[in-house]
């Protein structure tokens, strides 16, 4: 339609809404009569040159599949780029099923205990190199006999395992089409589509010439025509092929452009093009065959279908539209338009337009008069290409089935009806039959044999088809023995046969006879005839005596059976060619259909009936009276007194009752009223009565289960049950119980656990029933011991034998748990019940554990009592049970009332004020207490309608006895359960002393504190006033904000059955063994985070970026980390050994392990579910608890003042944490990233852009394909600050051209930077801002202007170079492209040559001078050091480190020390002068961030501290110094403990008396002395900079000793 695509075109159409609304109408009635009666339309509708118009839709082409990494790296990639088309294709694979870990565990050496099964097999399956030879061991044979044992011995394990080789996934996949990739496989085939539309339409051109020539009468002109036409249409058809060829090329494994990627694009969306359209016609038709790229269908007669459109346009006046092909048309351009097509419009500035492209079109072919889809002869099977044009077209097939249906197609269009059809079918089989059956006797030999010879082609030569059978090679094998074998050498040779009979009837493929021997001589032609078909009397050569007729006439049966007989027995037609039986599946399934004695179902013979009425709704009359118990049997009409006859009914006894399922433990701790509901009225009628009694069974029932709560086996009563019912008997002490007996069968809500003065015993609050009660609690205390020998359990013992998991994965002997009184415990210790001296005493652990600690571990905030109490005077540990908060709600919206209680004093005055808040009372009491003023002041009071109290006592005592009594007076009201909440700065038990009432409220303490100095101002009320009222209004958030807190909060290590290493120590609790275990201290050594840092001098931008979350992250893919390495958790050198069968047999038998880490892989396994667990709360839940403990989870595990501290867990979730952010920087530079500087908390990256926006563009794109993968999904990062150019040699010392980030990157130090500074910003933001942060500049002195001289060059060089580069930017379309890339100067000759010009000119005639003048004020000292060599040594390793540059800065080095006197001394090569130590992974109390602190050379550091870079928060000097005093002690520790090591062959010293190893050589120490000295001595300085007096003694007093 070319005039249709041009812009107006419809305003040329003259008859548009004369078409529009004939389509209309016939649509309208469609939809109000779709059930219609009439012949269908048959249509082809089918994509015209699919393949290579999807290519060209997409531009899809091998090169332009590409991945993040070729998108990071490409100039193009910014946002809101639309080059990057996602397209989705179908992959499927086959993978075994076996993993990584399997095949290390099954292939592991044979020296492991824990493989031996599996490491046997290599002994037994290696064998011999020749026969009879010796049998090789598994190291010795190839790579190629290793790889299929080991793939032998896998297939068996899955066989065995899995019981399947292999698993089949089809998945759906994205991939990238880049839409800018240099478009020249698009360009071919693009070429190739155009140039066969071409020859199409020559060739439509030449067949109307053939028949105008015809016409004519010229015998030239109408063979000229026909060569033109035979000529076009063999061009069309060989493009045609080439077009179809380029998506089969791209599948070729071997092609130089393979892409399964794109070929599976290509299939994918041509299966979506197909199947939306079937989804089109399923609406309207009915869809007959779904075929590659296109649908046969059937649409209703009275659907649209083709018109005409009349135009003004002086080309074409009118063109035929087809409704169908339109609107699928329009279905391809909704759905398949690539509205990203990017067309190259200038090449040489690279510049692309964007538009919308679409060349997938269907066209329409019909309609047909029929379709005739053949039959397969299989059961369940559909054929392929059903319709009939395939089937006359198939190679291969003997001419006498091609005849037979090239003529039977025709006759399907006779008869009116189907029986007339198939028989007018069955005429043109019978005669083909006829001509089989008959033997072809009226027919000559040579139109015999055209009918049923066979002729086949042999791709390949006859000796490549070596111990193969098929009726070609017999063929071929034949012509060789009377052609000879130089007729059959070649490949491609063309065997034409026909099939013999044979005596012995033996396979076809031996049965076939060459044509070729029936045109050899007669002699000849007997011999052979006689040698294949193993028949010497044959004498008379007759072809149709040697011909197997059967065979042909099942060839031909099987086309009659696929294309007539089987489709009429499916169209219910009788069979019209008997002479071709039906399969064995279609007669048996014919027989089934037609069989009149065939057994119906049962749901035919019978119906349901209705339901009699039941006996109890026979016992009311017609007037509705209850009968008499007497009358009950008798009938209920004619009251006869007949009874119905008795009926046994058996039921089973079943094992548990539903009911008691029927109501939750939730339901049962509520009244019945509550679950219930009022009880219906007793009423008058028998309907009320019923279900009044129902509801009381129900009660009853409910009442049942109430007293069963908590009850093991209910069915027998225990102790509780007895005294539920003692307590709830009809006496008066029963109903003084009540409340007793509710704290038997309803949860507890904990509110305090308090101690008392008693070891052991504890005062425990507890919400019940919406009543407050407090209960005396005892905690015994409670340890395990692990003895190597048993123990016999008496009768009354402390003891019992239990099985659990001790810490570190210790060998468990026997394990028995300990539970003794605290007060006896205390008084005579663990070696009263256990003697640690003992070698049978393996360890005693959880001996460190306090009560308090035991107690909240127990019973949590939700609890219930355990059956089995004895009294209830006291209930101990034991007898309670933890309750999920499911069940139980903790402390529901108003359960209980709230008072606040604030007090607050002056340090060093006598000023105290106490605050009382009574909300639920009348109204709060304000108290404020000072020995000199007595009348309060007015101003000082709140607005009238809020009603305050507020008293000023000089008496102390006074103000207690005051709060005593309102206390009193709340109490006596009996408001309820009410928790009294504390903040105060003085203990609990001095104000319980003092206020004796506190003791008989529950108890909340405030943990706020005001600052000490509030009360130094001269209106100390007035600010004391608003600091109680702010805390008032800010209690109830606490309370609640505490309460959701003990909702969530628990300790998961309890419920996998492991024993606590809780210690208040740094050492954890291992049974003892740690107080003689030195490697818990010395091992600890933890080093510097950094794992990357690469000098230079980089010209690009380079940004760097803030990491948090690591250690979460790894904690949380730790499983993954192993399998990225390309290695196992069961192999690895860390990993936890496992046990043997036979160790495992042998209790106690403990695993021998490399590193203490690999004893820690339970409590990390369970260290990673509670991780998993809080970042499923924060995702699902967005729970604010989760976040915390996620927050502050790494700051726990490293705080030695946690109670489950444990250096190896830590030190093993260090390790995993390298070896992930190793992965992270690998991934990095992957996505075209390099890796300036990389440590824990931050990577520099330069990003190779030249711009700062392309540049934040590309690390956006780089962070987010980092963060799509599952190994970095929890790792955050973040943009912290950018460079134009940079010049890094370390964290301490760098400098460059700051970059400016976008308004949403800026930080709010910046916005403070800017308020602070305000027009200086504002000049600085016309030129470029230099950063200089010299380390080296601090260690010059500032006498001589030194510092300041070298910050001056040092700045002015990096401005003078960054102003040279933007010029040479916009002059220079590019820059040189380099053998070896740089990322300095060395891309830039320009540049290069201008700074060499500088240093060589201005720079060097400045430093001259300046050198000249600080050599002269500052004279060098006595070890031949000189501040004017310090100098030039520091500015000129700088200026040095871009290497396009070293040898002109060598140059003007020379020349400089030639000033300072010291060319060639040992004092002028470069050493960094600072005093330097890094602490690791510091964080931050504040803000929670975790750096490393460089203690000498940190930039964010004062003169007396360092402080947080985020915000601004100092650290405190004292922790740091208790750091390094540790530090110290570990030191000494581990030199004392190290092992010697050989000087010459570096083996570890075994024994201990020897003096040299065996090679003769001494032996060193691993930590030498002088390396401890110099770290003393960096300690010492360090201290005398930053005032830390404990170091700076302890240092000199250690030096003293070792000098």
């Amino acid at each position: 339609m070319p005039s249709l695509s041009r812009r107006g075109s419809l305003e040329c159409v003259t008859n548009l809404e004369e078409v529009s609304e004939e389509i209309k109408q016939k649509l309208i009635a469609l939809k109000e009569q779709p059930m219609r009666l009439e012949r269908p339309l048959i249509y082809h509708l089918d994509v015209g040159a699919m393949y290579p118009n999807i290519i060209l839709t997409n531009r899809l082409q091998p090169c332009a599949i590409v991945d993040e990494t070729t998108c990071a790296a490409c100039d193009f990639n910014k946002p809101g780029a639309m080059c990057q088309r996602n397209m989705a294709w179908m992959m499927r694979e086959e993978y075994s099923k076996f993993l990584s870990s399997h095949y290390c565990f099954l292939c592991q050496p044979v020296g492991t205990s824990t493989t031996v099964s599996s490491s046997n097999w290599r002994r037994k399956s290696s064998r011999p190199s020749s026969p009879g030879g010796p049998r090789r061991a598994f190291h010795q044979l190839s790579k190629l006999e290793q790889a299929n044992l080991e793939k032998k011995r896998l297939s068996i394990y899955c066989r065995k395992v899995y019981k399947k080789l292999k698993i089949t996934r089809v998945e759906e996949r994205n991939t990238t089409i880049c839409q800018k990739e240099n478009s020249f496989y698009v360009d071919t085939v693009r070429a190739f589509r155009d140039r066969r539309y071409e020859y199409k339409a020559l060739s439509k051109k030449a067949k109307q010439a053939v028949v105008d020539a015809v016409t004519g009468g010229d015998a030239s002109e109408i063979k000229s025509a026909k060569n033109r036409e035979v000529l076009y249409d063999s061009l069309q058809l060989a493009h045609k092929c080439i077009l179809n060829s380029f998506y089969g090329y791209v599948m070729r494994r071997g092609a130089r452009w393979h892409s399964m990627e794109m070929a599976g694009i290509v299939c994918f969306t041509g299966a979506n093009i197909i199947m939306k359209a079937r989804e089109i016609i399923e609406q309207v038709g009915r869809p007959l065959e779904l075929d590659t790229d296109g649908i046969w269908c059937i649409l209703p007669a009275s659907f649209p279908e083709n018109f005409t459109i009349l135009t003004d346009h002086h080309k074409k006046k009118k063109f035929n539209v087809s409704y169908p092909n339109t609107v699928l048309n329009a279905m391809v351009k909704e759905h398949f338009t690539n509205d990203q097509y990017h067309d190259l419009v200038d090449p040489e500035r690279l510049e692309y337009q964007i538009k919308s492209e679409n060349s997938i079109f269907f066209e329409v072919d019909g309609p047909y008069k029929a379709m005739v889809l053949p039959a397969s002869k299989e059961e369940g099977k559909k054929l392929k290409k059903r319709y009939t044009l395939f089937e006359v077209k198939r190679r291969g097939e003997l001419q006498l089935i091609k005849n037979f249906q090239s003529s039977v197609f025709e006759a399907f269009l006779k008869g009116d009806t189907l029986e007339s059809c198939y028989a007018a079918v069955a005429q043109v089989a019978d005669f083909w039959l006829d001509v089989l059956f008959s033997k072809g006797r009226n027919m000559p030999d040579t139109e015999l044999f055209d009918l049923i010879s066979e002729n086949r082609s042999m791709s390949k030569k006859l000796e490549e088809y070596d111990g193969q059978k098929s009726t070609s090679i017999s063929t071929a094998k034949r012509l060789a023995e009377f052609l000879g074998d130089q007729m059959v050498k070649d490949a491609g040779l063309a065997c034409k046969y026909v099939i013999s009979r044979e005596a012995r009837r033996g396979p076809v493929t031996e049965r076939a006879i060459p044509l070729a021997i029936f045109q050899a001589e007669e002699t000849v032609q007997k011999h052979y005839l006689r040698k294949w078909l193993k028949d010497n009397s044959l004498s008379d050569v007759d072809i149709r005596d040697i011909l197997d007729w059967s065979y042909y006439i099942e060839r031909l049966g099987g086309a009659i059976q696929k294309i007539i007989t089987i489709p009429a027995a499916m169209q219910g037609v009788p069979n019209p060619v008997p002479r071709v039986r039906h399969p064995d599946w279609l007669h048996k399934k014919i027989l089934e259909k037609n069989d009149i004695f065939k057994q119906r179902r049962i749901t035919d013979m019978f119906s349901a009936c209705a339901k009699e009425m039941s006996a109890g709704s026979s016992r009311n009359d017609a007037t509705g009276t209850v009968k008499d118990i007497e009358d009950v049997g008798g009938g209920s009409g004619s009251g006869s007194p007949g009874f119905k006859k008795p009926v046994v009914t058996v039921r089973k006894r079943k094992r548990g009752s539903d009911k008691e399922d029927e109501y939750t433990e939730e339901e049962l701790c509520k009244p019945w009223r509550e679950v219930l509901g009022n009880p219906p009225p007793y009423g008058s009628s028998e309907e009320e009565h019923a279900s009044w009694l129902l509801f009381q069974k129900k009660k009853w029932l409910f009442q049942l289960l109430q007293k069963r709560v908590g009850q093991q086996n209910p069915n027998k009563k225990g102790k509780m049950s007895s005294l539920l019912l003692k307590l709830s008997s009809r006496t008066l002490d029963g109903f003084f119980h009540r409340a007793q007996r509710s704290l038997l069968t309803t949860p507890w809500q904990i509110l305090q656990v308090a101690a008392t003065v008693v070891p052991g015993e504890f005062r425990l609050w507890a919400l019940v029933h919406s009543e407050l009660h407090l209960i005396k609690l005892i905690v015994p205390k409670m340890f395990y011991a692990n003895l190597r020998t048993p123990k016999v359990v008496e009768e009354g013992a402390l003891f019992k034998k239990c099985n659990r998991m001790l810490p570190r994965s210790r060998p468990v002997y026997n394990l028995y748990l300990y539970s003794v009184p605290e007060e006896m415990y205390r008084e005579q210790e663990k070696n009263v019940f256990l003697d640690q001296t003992d070698p049978s005493v393996e360890g005693v652990y959880e001996t460190q554990v306090t009560p308090m600690f035991r107690a909240l571990l127990r019973v949590g905030c939700v609890c219930k009592v355990l059956p089995g109490i004895k009294t209830l005077e006291s209930i101990s540990l034991d007898e309670l049970d933890m309750v999920s908060v499911a069940r139980q709600p903790y402390l529901p919206k108003d359960s209980l009332r709230h008072l606040y209680f604030y007090h607050h004093w002056h340090t060093s005055k006598s000023q105290h004020m106490f605050a009382l808040f009574l909300t639920p009372l009348k109204g709060p009491s304000w108290l404020s207490w000072t020995p000199k003023q007595k009348n309060p002041d007015e101003e000082l009071l709140p607005p009238e309608e809020i009603t305050f109290e507020v008293r000023v006592e000089t008496s102390i005592s006074q103000v207690y006895k005051i709060l005593q009594k309102i206390l009193q007076a709340y109490k006596d009201e009996k408001k309820g359960p009410t928790l009294l909440a504390v903040q105060s700065a003085m203990e609990v038990n001095d104000l319980q002393v003092n206020i004796p009432l506190f003791a008989e409220f529950p108890q909340a303490q405030i943990h706020i504190k005001d600052i000490e100095e509030l009360y130094n101002v001269i209106d100390w009320q007035k600010i004391g006033a608003r600091a109680i009222v702010r805390h008032y209004l800010n209690s109830e958030r606490v309370l609640e904000l505490m309460a959701e807190q003990c909702r969530y909060f628990h300790l998961p290590l309890m419920k996998h059955n492991h024993v606590l290493w809780c210690s208040p120590t740094d050492k954890p609790d291992l049974g003892g063994s740690q107080e003689n275990d030195a490697r818990l201290l010395a091992e600890n050594q933890e080093g510097s985070s950094e794992v990357c840092n690469v000098q230079g001098w980089y010209s690009s931008v380079c940004v760097e970026l803030d990491i948090d979350s690591l250690a979460i992250n790894t904690l949380l893919q730790s499983h993954h980390i192993a399998d990225v390495e390309g290695t196992s958790n069961a192999i690895a050198f860390d990993a936890a050994a496992t046990k043997s069968l036979d160790d495992m047999l042998t209790e106690g038998t403990d695993l021998t392990v490399y590193d203490e880490t690999a004893r820690c892989a339970e409590a990390f396994k369970i260290l990673r579910i509670m991780a998993s667990g809080w970042m499923r709360d924060i995702s699902v839940y967005r729970n604010v608890f989760a976040d915390f403990q996620v927050i502050h989870f790494y700051r726990w595990l490293r705080s030695p003042k946690s109670l489950l501290y444990d250096p190896a867990l830590l030190r093993t979730l260090q390790n995993l944490m390298k070896k992930l952010f190793l992965q992270l920087v690998a991934e990095f530079k992957r996505l075209g990233c390099t890796i300036i500087y990389a440590n824990f908390n931050k990577i520099v990256v330069c990003s190779k852009r030249k711009n700062v926006e392309d540049a934040l563009a590309n690390v956006e794109f780089v962070v987010a394909s980092i963060r799509n993968k599952e190994l970095f999904h929890s790792l955050e990062l973040t943009y912290r600050q950018c460079w134009e150019q940079l010049v890094w040699l370390d964290t301490a010392n760098f400098g460059g051209i700051q970059g400016k980030l976008p308004e949403k990157e800026n930080s709010q130090n910046d916005s403070q930077d800017e308020e602070n500074n305000g027009e200086e910003d504002e000049e600085k933001e016309d030129g470029p801002i230099v950063v200089m942060n010299w380390n080296i500049a601090e260690q010059l002195p500032e006498a001589a202007n030194c510092r300041n001289n070298f910050n001056a060059v040092i700045a002015g060089y990096i401005n003078a170079i960054y102003t040279r580069l933007k010029q040479t930017e916009q002059t220079t379309m590019s820059a040189a492209v380099l053998s070896q890339p740089s990322l300095g100067l060395a891309g830039h000759e320009t540049v290069v040559e201008y700074a060499k010009d500088l240093l060589t000119g201005e720079i060097s005639q400045t430093l001259f001078q300046m050198t000249e003048k600080i050599n002269n004020r500052l004279r060098p000292l006595p070890d031949g050091t000189s501040p004017a060599l310090d100098f030039v040594k520091a500015i000129c390793h700088v200026l040095g480190l871009d290497p396009a540059l070293q040898d002109a800065v060598s140059d003007l080095k020379a020349d400089l020390l030639r000033l300072a006197s010291g060319e060639f001394s040992e004092k002028a090569v470069w050493k960094d002068p600072t005093v330097s130590y890094v602490i690791p992974q510091i964080i931050c109390k504040a803000c929670n961030h975790c750096r490393d602190i460089d203690l000498g050379r940190d930039q964010y550091r004062t003169d007396s501290s360092w402080y947080c870079p985020l915000c601004n928060t100092s650290y405190d000097n004292a922790e740091i110094e208790c750091f390094l005093l540790d530090t110290i002690t570990r030191k000494f520790l581990a030199y004392n403990l190290q092992d010697l090591q050989c000087k010459k062959c570096s083996q570890i010293k075994l024994e201990n008396l020897t003096r040299h190893c065996s090679c003769a050589s001494e032996f060193r120490c691993l930590l030498s002395k002088t390396e401890l000295v110099r770290l003393l001595e960096t300690f010492l300085s360090l201290a005398r900079k930053f005032d830390m007096p404990a170091l700076s003694e302890t240092v000199e007093q250690t030096l003293k000793f070792i000098y």
